[in-house]
Protein backbone atom coordinates (compact mmCIF):
# COMPACT_ATOMS: atom_id res chain seq x y z
CA UNK A 1 0.00 0.00 0.00
CA UNK A 2 1.57 3.43 -0.77
CA UNK A 3 1.46 5.86 1.87
CA UNK A 4 -0.93 8.85 1.64
CA UNK A 5 1.60 11.36 0.12
CA UNK A 6 3.20 9.21 -2.32
CA UNK A 7 -0.64 8.22 -3.62
CA UNK A 8 -1.14 12.27 -4.19
CA UNK A 9 2.09 12.68 -5.38
CA UNK A 10 1.95 9.86 -7.88
CA UNK A 11 1.74 10.88 -11.65
CA UNK A 12 -0.73 9.27 -14.17
CA UNK A 13 -0.79 6.24 -16.07
CA UNK A 14 -2.24 6.72 -19.64
CA UNK A 15 -2.67 3.10 -21.99
CA UNK A 16 -3.52 3.46 -25.58
CA UNK A 17 -4.60 0.05 -27.27
CA UNK A 18 -6.13 -0.78 -30.43
CA UNK A 19 -6.06 -3.77 -32.90
CA UNK A 20 -3.55 -4.03 -35.19
CA UNK A 21 -2.69 -1.85 -37.57
CA UNK A 22 -4.91 0.77 -35.55
CA UNK A 23 -1.79 3.05 -35.61
CA UNK A 24 -1.55 3.21 -32.08
CA UNK A 25 2.04 3.41 -31.87
CA UNK A 26 2.36 6.56 -33.41
CA UNK A 27 -1.19 7.99 -31.63
CA UNK A 28 0.94 6.96 -28.67
CA UNK A 29 4.38 8.69 -29.33
CA UNK A 30 2.30 11.77 -30.32
CA UNK A 31 0.11 11.92 -27.12
CA UNK A 32 3.63 11.45 -24.52
CA UNK A 33 5.11 14.09 -26.55
CA UNK A 34 2.53 16.79 -25.98
CA UNK A 35 2.22 15.43 -22.22
CA UNK A 36 6.55 15.26 -22.08
CA UNK A 37 5.18 11.69 -20.52
CA UNK A 38 7.83 8.86 -20.60
CA UNK A 39 6.64 6.51 -23.38
CA UNK A 40 6.80 3.15 -23.18
CA UNK A 41 5.21 -0.25 -24.65
CA UNK A 42 4.74 -4.04 -24.15
CA UNK A 43 6.07 -6.23 -24.72
CA UNK A 44 9.28 -4.35 -24.34
CA UNK A 45 12.80 -5.34 -25.54
CA UNK A 46 13.83 -7.44 -22.47
CA UNK A 47 14.78 -11.23 -23.51
CA UNK A 48 11.37 -12.15 -22.18
CA UNK A 49 9.52 -9.21 -24.09
CA UNK A 50 11.22 -10.24 -27.45
CA UNK A 51 10.68 -13.67 -26.61
CA UNK A 52 6.88 -12.71 -26.37
CA UNK A 53 7.26 -10.80 -29.82
CA UNK A 54 8.98 -13.93 -31.49
CA UNK A 55 6.24 -16.17 -30.50
CA UNK A 56 3.15 -13.84 -31.32
CA UNK A 57 5.14 -13.69 -34.82
CA UNK A 58 5.15 -17.47 -35.51
CA UNK A 59 1.19 -17.85 -34.14
CA UNK A 60 1.74 -19.23 -31.03
CA UNK A 61 1.45 -16.20 -28.86
CA UNK A 62 -0.80 -18.58 -25.93
CA UNK A 63 2.93 -20.06 -25.52
CA UNK A 64 4.42 -16.62 -24.05
CA UNK A 65 1.90 -16.22 -21.08
CA UNK A 66 4.87 -16.60 -18.72
CA UNK A 67 7.38 -15.05 -20.69
CA UNK A 68 4.63 -12.20 -20.74
CA UNK A 69 4.29 -12.21 -17.07
CA UNK A 70 7.86 -11.98 -16.44
CA UNK A 71 8.03 -8.94 -19.26
CA UNK A 72 5.40 -7.43 -17.20
CA UNK A 73 7.24 -7.68 -13.88
CA UNK A 74 10.19 -5.47 -15.24
CA UNK A 75 8.13 -3.27 -16.83
CA UNK A 76 6.15 -2.28 -13.98
CA UNK A 77 9.16 -1.48 -12.28
CA UNK A 78 10.26 1.21 -14.87
CA UNK A 79 6.44 2.45 -14.85
CA UNK A 80 6.31 2.79 -11.09
CA UNK A 81 9.31 4.58 -10.75
CA UNK A 82 8.31 7.79 -13.34
CA UNK A 83 4.77 7.29 -11.82
CA UNK A 84 6.53 8.44 -8.31
CA UNK A 85 8.66 10.80 -9.88
CA UNK A 86 4.88 12.48 -10.76
CA UNK A 87 5.99 12.14 -14.46
CA UNK A 88 2.67 10.69 -16.51
CA UNK A 89 3.63 7.86 -18.39
CA UNK A 90 1.55 7.00 -21.40
CA UNK A 91 1.69 3.15 -22.52
CA UNK A 92 1.03 1.35 -26.18
CA UNK A 93 -0.43 -2.17 -25.46
CA UNK A 94 -1.02 -3.30 -21.44
CA UNK A 95 -3.96 -5.80 -20.26
CA UNK A 96 -6.46 -5.54 -23.43
CA UNK A 97 -3.14 -6.76 -25.83
CA UNK A 98 -2.16 -9.18 -23.12
CA UNK A 99 -5.73 -10.90 -23.52
CA UNK A 100 -5.87 -10.70 -26.53
CA UNK A 101 -2.80 -12.30 -27.64
CA UNK A 102 -1.66 -14.48 -24.56
CA UNK A 103 -5.37 -15.88 -23.39
CA UNK A 104 -7.71 -15.70 -26.51
CA UNK A 105 -6.12 -17.99 -28.44
CA UNK A 106 -5.57 -21.03 -26.80
CA UNK A 107 -9.16 -20.97 -25.46
CA UNK A 108 -12.12 -22.52 -27.79
CA UNK A 109 -14.53 -18.96 -29.01
CA UNK A 110 -17.63 -20.40 -27.18
CA UNK A 111 -15.76 -20.43 -24.18
CA UNK A 112 -13.76 -16.18 -24.75
CA UNK A 113 -16.92 -14.52 -22.81
CA UNK A 114 -15.65 -16.49 -19.62
CA UNK A 115 -12.20 -16.82 -20.11
CA UNK A 116 -11.57 -12.95 -20.80
CA UNK A 117 -12.61 -12.10 -17.21
CA UNK A 118 -10.91 -14.53 -15.29
CA UNK A 119 -7.78 -13.82 -17.26
CA UNK A 120 -8.01 -10.27 -15.96
CA UNK A 121 -8.84 -11.04 -12.62
CA UNK A 122 -5.68 -13.42 -12.19
CA UNK A 123 -3.28 -11.44 -14.24
CA UNK A 124 -4.34 -7.88 -14.64
CA UNK A 125 -4.53 -6.46 -11.10
CA UNK A 126 -1.56 -4.53 -10.45
CA UNK A 127 -1.72 -0.94 -11.69
CA UNK A 128 -4.25 -0.60 -13.53
CA UNK A 129 -4.33 2.20 -15.73
CA UNK A 130 -5.82 5.81 -14.92
CA UNK A 131 -7.65 6.08 -18.48
CA UNK A 132 -7.23 3.26 -21.48
CA UNK A 133 -8.22 4.42 -24.78
CA UNK A 134 -8.54 2.13 -27.75
CA UNK A 135 -8.03 2.78 -31.04
CA UNK A 136 -10.46 1.52 -33.71
CA UNK A 137 -9.76 0.27 -36.99
CA UNK A 138 -11.76 -1.02 -39.76
CA UNK A 139 -11.24 -4.52 -41.54
CA UNK A 140 -10.20 -3.03 -44.62
CA UNK A 141 -7.63 -0.51 -43.10
CA UNK A 142 -6.24 -3.31 -41.23
CA UNK A 143 -5.93 -5.50 -44.57
CA UNK A 144 -4.67 -2.47 -46.58
CA UNK A 145 -1.73 -1.98 -43.81
CA UNK A 146 -1.35 -5.59 -43.64
CA UNK A 147 -0.21 -5.63 -46.94
CA UNK A 148 2.44 -3.00 -47.14
CA UNK A 149 4.88 -5.41 -45.05
CA UNK A 150 6.20 -8.67 -45.49
CA UNK A 151 4.37 -11.04 -43.51
CA UNK A 152 1.24 -9.50 -44.46
CA UNK A 153 -0.23 -12.45 -46.12
CA UNK A 154 -0.02 -14.62 -43.00
CA UNK A 155 -1.57 -11.91 -40.63
CA UNK A 156 -4.40 -11.77 -42.58
CA UNK A 157 -5.12 -15.44 -42.59
CA UNK A 158 -4.27 -15.84 -38.92
CA UNK A 159 -5.91 -12.73 -37.22
CA UNK A 160 -9.21 -12.65 -35.63
CA UNK A 161 -11.08 -9.17 -35.49
CA UNK A 162 -13.28 -10.61 -32.94
CA UNK A 163 -10.38 -11.13 -29.99
CA UNK A 164 -10.23 -6.90 -29.77
CA UNK A 165 -14.30 -6.78 -30.05
CA UNK A 166 -14.61 -8.98 -27.02
CA UNK A 167 -11.91 -8.45 -25.27
CA UNK A 168 -12.17 -4.12 -24.48
CA UNK A 169 -15.61 -5.27 -23.18
CA UNK A 170 -14.77 -5.86 -19.91
CA UNK A 171 -12.46 -3.05 -19.11
CA UNK A 172 -13.41 0.61 -18.79
CA UNK A 173 -11.96 2.02 -22.12
CA UNK A 174 -12.71 5.08 -24.09
CA UNK A 175 -13.00 4.84 -27.61
CA UNK A 176 -11.15 6.13 -30.64
CA UNK A 177 -12.94 6.52 -33.93
CA UNK A 178 -10.74 5.44 -36.85
CA UNK A 179 -11.43 9.14 -38.65
CA UNK A 180 -8.72 11.57 -39.47
CA UNK A 181 -4.71 11.71 -39.34
CA UNK A 182 -2.73 10.60 -36.17
CA UNK A 183 -2.32 13.63 -35.36
CA UNK A 184 -5.77 14.53 -35.02
CA UNK A 185 -6.60 11.19 -33.14
CA UNK A 186 -3.48 12.14 -30.65
CA UNK A 187 -5.30 15.64 -30.80
CA UNK A 188 -8.98 14.03 -29.38
CA UNK A 189 -7.28 11.76 -26.88
CA UNK A 190 -5.22 14.68 -25.07
CA UNK A 191 -8.79 16.88 -25.26
CA UNK A 192 -10.05 13.87 -23.12
CA UNK A 193 -7.18 13.44 -21.09
CA UNK A 194 -6.91 17.42 -20.18
CA UNK A 195 -10.72 17.12 -19.53
CA UNK A 196 -9.86 13.81 -16.77
CA UNK A 197 -7.23 15.26 -15.58
CA UNK A 198 -6.48 19.50 -16.14
CA UNK A 199 -3.47 19.36 -13.73
CA UNK A 200 -1.76 17.53 -16.95
CA UNK A 201 -2.38 20.32 -19.64
CA UNK A 202 -0.63 22.47 -16.92
CA UNK A 203 2.70 19.65 -17.23
CA UNK A 204 2.15 19.74 -21.18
Amino acid sequence: MLARKERINMGVLIVIEGDEFSGKTTVSRLVAQALKAHWTFEPTHSPEGLKVRELNKLGRSDEALEYAITDRQGHLAEIFTHLRQGTPVVCDRYYLSMAVFQCLPGVPAANWVMAVPAFYRKYCSVLQPHVTFVLDVTPETQRQRALQRPDGDSWIASWSNERYALANIFLPVTRVSDVGTPQRKADHILSRIYGYFPMLEDHS
